[in-house]
């Protein structure tokens, strides 16, 4: 708070602090322009995107095998909403073959994590 009034060139917009949820829970790291939050949608005669991107996050202990987190891919592709799918595979069991990924109508970007020593 005190950042924002101190350093004026790089303090948030008035509307931050004065509507719900507030400077506190804004962060500028992520960003300056208030559309990149919902939130403010309203305010500033915007409307949401008609789709969104799924996020699948994999981690360590996957209790079988990767069958779950592929059914999830399929089940989120299968929406008319979706436009693309993320998922990141944070396991200490290898990704699955390219050939046992099922084919989807949106694209599906897998992302590995770094395995831990």
């Amino acid at each position: 708070i005190i950042q924002d009034r101190i350093f004026k060139h790089i303090s948030r917009n008035s509307l931050i602090w004065n509507k719900h949820p507030g400077g506190l829970f804004v962060l500028p790291q992520y960003s300056s322009y208030l559309g990149d939050f919902p939130y403010y949608y309203a305010n500033l005669g915007l409307k949401p995107p008609s789709k969104f991107t799924a996020v699948i996050h994999a981690v360590t202990p996957l209790v079988s095998q990767s069958q779950p987190v592929l059914k999830l891919l399929v089940a989120a592709a299968k929406s008319q909403y979706c436009a693309q799918i993320i998922v990141l595979w944070n396991c200490d069991k290898p990704l699955p073959a390219k050939h046992r990924w099922p084919a989807t109508a949106v694209p599906v970007i897998v992302i590995e994590g770094e395995s831990k020593p």
